[in-house]
């Protein structure tokens, strides 16, 4: 782990306890930040139009909790768009991440953790439908 200037970093965390449930979980996350810098950690996305960093709040929380986790100190985050346009742009936008952001990343992966766990996979209708290898059974057929 490495948290040297402009690296494509992995990220390995444990998830210390579900907030809700105070119960340990037994995974080892990981994310790979686009770029980590000086006490700032970001993700560049490409995108038809301008979304805004909120787009990504549960993804980035997460990577503020690993930096947290792994440092000891509160990142900086930022959202770096290439917005695909006619006129094509960069927007570049700062995300908070307060603690109550991070414990709900923490919730839903535990709470992801278990849904996998008793084999409950939820159907999650997106664009993308039509080309899932899954359409058959998620549909019922």
């Amino acid at each position: 782990f490495s948290m040297g200037e402009n690296e494509n970093v992995c990220l390995v965390y444990g998830v210390q306890s579900s907030p809700k449930t105070g119960e340990q979980l037994p995974v080892a996350l990981e994310g790979r930040l686009d770029f980590v810098g000086e006490g700032v950690i970001g993700e560049i996305k490409t995108a038809a139009r301008k979304t805004g960093a909120g787009t990504w709040s549960l993804q980035l929380s997460a990577y503020a909790y690993a930096y947290r986790y792994r440092t000891g100190r509160q990142p900086k985050i930022q959202v770096i768009e290439l917005v695909k346009t006619k006129e094509p742009a960069i927007e570049v936008s700062d995300f908070a991440v307060t603690g109550r952001d991070e414990a709900w990343f923490l919730e839903v992966a535990s709470e992801v953790l278990h849904g996998i766990e008793v084999g409950a996979f939820f159907p999650c209708p997106s664009w993308q439908c039509p080309r899932c290898e899954y359409r058959k059974t998620c549909r019922g057929g």
